[in-house]
């Protein structure tokens, strides 16, 4: 990694994610608090990836940080921190690899913000969703039951179910009209569609997230 660059190296992971974040009154500092998660990385008996704890690495190789999903819980600062430390580790377990990240930075004159990220291999869940390639679209619909009550007057579509453990909160079917649909990704903010005209059918889900 040059800081500064773009030469930082990104892969993408998926897997069980939890984050943590720390407030740590500033009795520490931070060079101490990221060495002893570079003492955590030794006792795991993990590989560092990245290590801008003895050596800063600056914070332009953390802008990718702000791009992703864990920023939402962040307890790092937002602003140029030249004393932000982090660290990204990965352990080879029988199950998959593990990944470790943690940020640390001056949050207050009070206060080191921790930011601990871990991702566990975990196979996605499918076959949520089942299909009958054989019914006709004209046949009676059927209600799939739910977790939840759907609105009134709303059924799954005959082809399709829902997904398990999900309700509907919104139902739209009109016998006539017309629908354009993106057949390629945009180009110059121009994006190739067909028209399609026919009967239509919307449904809205929700799915509890645990």
């Amino acid at each position: 990694m040059v800081p500064g660059t773009e030469d930082t190296q990104l892969i993408e992971v998926i897997g069980k994610i939890t984050a943590h974040g720390y407030s740590l009154k500033k009795n520490k500092s931070t060079l101490e608090v990221g060495r002893n998660y570079k003492q955590v990385v030794e006792k795991l008996g993990a590989d560092l990836l990245i290590d801008c704890v003895d050596v800063l690495c600056g914070y332009q190789p953390l802008d990718f940080y702000w791009r992703s999903w864990a920023n939402y819980n962040s307890r790092v600062a937002d602003d140029d921190d030249d004393n932000t430390r982090f660290l990204v580790a990965r352990q080879s377990t029988d199950k998959g690899d593990v990944y470790f990240q943690w940020i640390i930075t001056d949050v207050y004159d009070s206060e080191i913000g921790i930011e601990q990220t871990i991702i566990e291999p975990e196979a996605l869940l499918l076959d949520q969703v089942s299909v009958n390639r054989d019914i006709l679209i004209q046949t009676e619909q059927t209600v799939l039951e739910a977790e939840k009550e759907d609105i009134e007057g709303s059924l799954d579509h005959p082809v399709m179910s829902r997904y398990q453990g999900a309700y509907i909160t919104d139902y739209q079917q009109r016998e006539f009209e017309k629908v354009y649909i993106p057949t390629e990704v945009a180009i110059n903010d121009v994006t190739p569609t067909i028209t399609v005209e026919g009967k239509g059918t919307t449904i809205g889900y929700n799915l509890s997230n645990r």
